[in-house]
């Protein structure tokens, strides 16, 4: 499994998020669904802590899942003006779901 991509986005463009194993399958909300075993970036949620404890713990334990694009793709996106690096976003998705992969 090529996870180059992901290790690229977090190491060299400063990605906020994690790598993951998916461990149960997510049916996609918006534009992205995975299967058990796939590879993912996720991106766990800030607490918003001004807002009720539901929503804090809502914050606590859901993220977003995206794909990352490849360096040459990030690379003509910069030359166009156009900062984004990951596609394919998936939100709402629990934690329990995905297993963090540790990378040095």
């Amino acid at each position: 499994m090529d996870i180059k991509n992901h290790i690229n986005l977090i190491k060299n463009h400063g990605y906020k998020g994690k790598i993951g194993i998916v461990k149960h399958p997510i049916n996609g909300i918006v534009m992205l669904a995975a299967k058990e075993g796939d590879v993912v970036l996720y991106r766990p949620y800030d607490i918003r802590e001004s807002e009720s404890e539901e929503v804090q713990e809502y914050d606590r334990t859901h993220c977003s899942i995206e794909k990352p694009y490849s360096e040459e793709e990030i690379q003509k996106r910069l030359k166009e003006g156009n900062g984004i690096t990951t596609y394919s976003t998936c939100v709402g998705v629990p934690l329990s779901m995905i297993e963090e992969i540790k990378i040095d």
